[in-house]
């Protein structure tokens, strides 16, 4: 009834994602290793513990993991990576790590079941580059990577009353992607400048979604040979208004921010599915 597993992997990467999330959709690019970007190498280490309760119905499990990754690729400040031939003259390397934990409780059986999981999850970096007085970001210090996301919660829930009909719903709750914002602007020749102070200082608003799922099974198919059930549902049930980007405007008086949402309305959808027996 428990089980104890630990792990080790060791992967080098020979293509690179190059994002910039300062833009109001993040734009991304691939770059290949080359003699001047060098692939990027990891150590990633996991230890977990799991446990079954009540003739394997209820599972309960703790994970943990570290992940150490050299080589890891940033942009300069004020770096142009639009059509952009040469854009190894705006990319630094550093280090990076992450680390974390993940607590889960699972119910697999019965009129109810679902499960739901808690993971606590940092991803850090530091970059200072060949020449560190010239190309160190933040300092030289560590700074969020863009997908650091320290809390994250899952819960789904499946409820069967019947033979026919089925309910589920789905919650997911994140903390908010960073990003870099500015602190002031500065004016040269009438135009103004923002001034950004450590990267990945702030953060978007907190993720949260809650989804809802119907399925009826048909049951005049039970002496066909195939079977069918409609399924109805709707994303984002209470219609929040989750911020996938921020950005910046010059206005008279300063800098405004906006936010953009993505998919910030309830979604409706009606399905039919089938299958041959």
């Amino acid at each position: 009834n428990s089980t104890l597993k630990i792990g080790y992997n060791r992967n080098q990467q020979f293509l690179q994602l190059v994002s910039n999330n300062t833009t109001p959709l993040p734009t991304a690019r691939w770059k290949t290793a080359d003699e001047h970007i060098k692939p990027q190498i990891s150590d990633f280490f996991t230890a977990g513990y799991f446990k079954t309760y009540n003739e394997n119905i209820f599972e309960t499990s703790v994970e943990f993991y570290y992940r150490n990754t050299k080589n890891i690729l940033d942009y300069t400040s004020g770096a142009n990576l639009q059509l952009n031939k040469n854009i190894e003259d705006q990319l630094v390397n550093g280090i990076g790590k992450a680390y974390g934990m993940e607590i889960q409780l699972t119910k697999k059986r019965g009129e109810f079941s679902g499960w739901l999981s808690y993971t606590y999850a940092r991803a850090l970096q530091k970059v200072t580059g060949d020449f560190p007085d010239q190309q160190k970001i933040s300092g030289g210090n560590w700074y969020p990577a863009n997908y650091d996301k320290p809390h994250n919660l899952n819960l789904m829930l499946n409820l069967q009353p019947s033979t026919i009909h089925s309910f589920s719903f789905t919650f997911a709750y994140s903390t908010g992607r960073p990003f870099s914002s500015p602190i002031g602007i500065y004016s040269v020749g009438g135009q103004k400048f923002p001034v950004f102070s450590d990267r990945n200082s702030d953060r978007i608003s907190d993720y949260h979604r809650l989804d809802f799922n119907w399925t009826i099974d048909n049951p005049i198919n039970k002496d066909r040979k195939f079977k069918g059930s409609w399924n109805f549902t709707v994303y984002n049930l209470y219609g929040h208004k989750n911020a996938y980007s921020v950005f910046f405007k010059s206005v008279p008086y300063g800098i405004q921010a906006y936010k953009l949402s993505v998919f910030a309305a309830p979604i409706i959808s009606l399905g039919y599915n089938f299958k041959f027996l």
